[in-house]
């Protein structure tokens, strides 16, 4: 039959207007980063404008959580170089 469609986990960056990064963690990206710029927000986020910077797909959510756990230390820094890069010239 048709191949089981597999849940999908995002690990995801997120830029703020003020330079500001953030990590976080969602089953839905498109809801997530609308909520993150939302003004009834009332979360940390709230208050500033966020780009999405870079975006890592799961296939279940412990691996989600565990690489955002260590995120915050162990990020990726030729991709967040490569995107201020070329996002800020």
């Amino acid at each position: 039959g048709p191949m089981r469609r597999l849940p999908r986990f995002y690990c995801y960056l997120l830029l703020s207007d003020k330079g500001e990064v953030y990590c976080g963690y969602t089953n839905d990206i498109r809801r997530r980063f609308k909520e993150h710029n939302s003004s009834s927000n009332t979360g940390w986020t709230r208050g500033r404008r966020w780009r999405l910077l870079a975006v890592k797909c799961f296939l279940d959510d412990r691996s989600a959580l565990l690489f955002e756990d260590g995120e915050e230390t162990a990020m990726d820094e030729a991709c967040v170089d490569q995107a201020f890069t070329t996002q800020t010239r």
